[in-house]
């Protein structure tokens, strides 16, 4: 049975379980019209860390690429400055 069938039974039903999924669907669906239309930057971080703490491999590969990556390559181009500094010394 299909997610269209439960609703069209639960429209006609008064009670049972039709009854149950489609007041929980409608009320689902209230929440999320009742939600902010843009998320600010602190909602978009902290919904970030969390899924990345619930193990999301696609946020920490995101939570990398905007907050790991960047202070990795300041710390890898005064790496290399310095080799290549000594390299120049010792040549």
């Amino acid at each position: 049975m299909t997610v269209k069938s439960w609703i069209t039974r639960g429209r006609r039903a008064l009670s049972g379980e039709y009854f149950e999924f489609v007041r929980d669907i409608d009320a689902a669906r209230l929440t999320v019209r009742e939600r902010p239309t843009s998320l600010s930057p602190a909602d978009f971080r902290r919904h970030l860390e969390a899924a990345v703490r619930a193990g999301s491999v696609a946020a920490m590969k995101l939570w990398a690429a905007l907050y790991i990556e960047k202070e990795v390559k300041t710390d890898d181009d005064h790496s290399l400055d310095e080799l290549d500094e000594l390299a120049r010394r010792r040549a």
